[in-house]
């Protein structure tokens, strides 16, 4: 009689293992049903310009070593004399330059009728040692910058006596950094600021809190 009871109490066992096990496979094989859907998570959903923010970022993380290495095992290899010659491209460039300058501010001047008495070091310099603004310090310019008023001290006191109010959360920082970033495209300053927002945004990142890691009893409900 008593092996009769324990036999059914298995059986009960074994069907409600069986019955939790059908259940999780369920809510499994449903979250990934829902997954090859395009409406089940924006997020899966990359923009093209997200697409190129995030190609920016990940540029500028590769250091100048690894585009080296790069180029090293694609065959490619800088020479000695390379540098040399650049530096004389340039010069003989520069000759050239001032040949054609010169040319020309004899023609201008043969029309003028002054054929003598100017020549073009002196009409190329003539400026060149004029003061076109004045010399600052490093502090007179920040003081020409910064205006001081005189409740600035009071501002900081009142600061400090806030700083116990909570400040904005990760989320809030995060839809700044996208809010951001469509004011610079709007405005056409997306070039200019892309690397201070991405460095903006990286910090924002990681200033994010671990999240707890998953497991599958916890997309099950216990009845």
């Amino acid at each position: 009689m008593q092996g009769g009871r324990n036999r059914l109490k298995w059986e009960e066992i074994e069907e409600q293992l069986r019955q939790e096990e059908l259940m999780v496979y369920g809510v499994v094989e449903t979250h990934f049903r829902d997954m090859e859907q395009p409406p089940y998570n924006p997020d899966y959903v990359c923009e093209l310009v997200g697409a190129i923010h995030l190609l920016e970022y990940s540029w500028r993380q590769v250091e100048a070593m690894t585009v080296q290495n790069c180029f090293k095992r694609a065959g490619f290899s800088v020479c000695a004399g390379d540098a040399d010659d650049a530096s004389d491209t340039i010069d003989q460039t520069s000759d050239i330059v001032d040949e054609a300058c010169k040319t020309l501010l004899a023609e201008v001047l043969e029309r003028q009728g002054v054929t003598e008495g100017i020549s073009f070091p002196d009409f190329r310099d003539a400026d060149s040692d004029v003061q076109t603004s004045p010399d600052m310090s490093d502090e007179a310019i920040v003081a020409s910058v910064v205006e001081v008023s005189p409740n600035d001290s009071d501002e900081d006191d009142m600061e400090s006596d806030n700083t116990g109010e909570p400040g904005p959360t990760v989320a809030e920082a995060a839809h700044c950094v996208s809010v951001m970033r469509v004011f610079a495209e709007k405005r056409g300053l997306a070039e200019k600021l892309a690397h201070s927002i991405s460095e903006f945004e990286a910090a924002v990142v990681a200033a994010r809190l671990p999240r707890r890691q998953m497991k599958i009893t916890d997309f099950v409900t216990r009845s």
